[in-house]
């Protein structure tokens, strides 16, 4: 049965979304932004709460994916902190000034990780090169590449033969969901938000169970 996870951007949304039966969570904050890191005394109170596996976004300031050394060391310092709250795993991107994979930050970031697995989120999508891109993350260990590329999701699947696992994410909702569904990935990302108006950027209840009721 694939997987849905849900990204959310407050402990009410993170809890809305667990109590609505989603798979995972992403856990950020700032939905205007796409997300950054959230606060660190927000995921230990979560940690208590949440019962279902969870990924956190390391990402600390909006704006591109081109980090600064102290950045890098804000990451892995954070990356660290959490790690000991049993989360199940890490979001990031990290790219040098051409858009390709910063190799030297997102190695760094998953040795901070400790085996934990890590995502590259949708910095991938800036990557000139996505062949390319996909076989340097596979060199590295990354787990999952989060991608709205959708032209290129098959293909980039095949690429990868299931390492990284190819996550489908961006726009994706219950009334876009189902083709790929049948074309056999095996998990999907969606904030799961009907409209940039939502209250508080709450995921929609509702549209969560309908794109549930696709992973069968």
């Amino acid at each position: 049965m694939p997987l849905l996870e849900i990204a959310v951007f407050s402990e009410y949304a993170a809890m809305l979304a667990a109590s609505s039966g989603a798979h995972r969570l992403e856990l950020c904050n700032d939905y205007s932004t796409g997300g950054v890191s959230m606060p660190a005394d927000t995921l230990r109170r979560l940690r208590t709460l949440l019962p279902l596996p969870c990924f956190v976004m390391v990402r600390p300031r909006p704006g591109d994916f081109v980090y600064t050394e102290s950045e890098i060391r804000t990451m892995e310092t954070y990356i660290k902190e959490v790690r000991d709250l049993r989360y199940e795993g890490f979001v990031f991107g990290c790219l040098t000034p051409k858009g390709e994979t910063d190799t030297d930050a997102t190695a760094r970031l998953i040795q901070a990780a400790g085996g934990l697995q890590c995502t590259f989120h949708r910095a991938f999508d800036e990557c000139p090169d996505p062949g390319t891109a996909l076989e340097v993350l596979k060199d590295l260990g990354i787990a999952r590449i989060l991608t709205a590329r959708s032209a290129d999701w098959l293909r980039l699947r095949d690429h990868s033969g299931g390492k990284p696992l190819i996550l489908p994410g961006g726009g994706l909702r219950s009334n876009n969901m189902k083709p790929w569904v049948e074309a056999g990935f095996p998990e999907f990302h969606s904030s799961a938000i009907l409209s940039p108006a939502a209250p508080d950027f709450l995921p929609d209840s509702d549209e969560i169970r309908r794109m549930l009721a696709l992973c069968v």
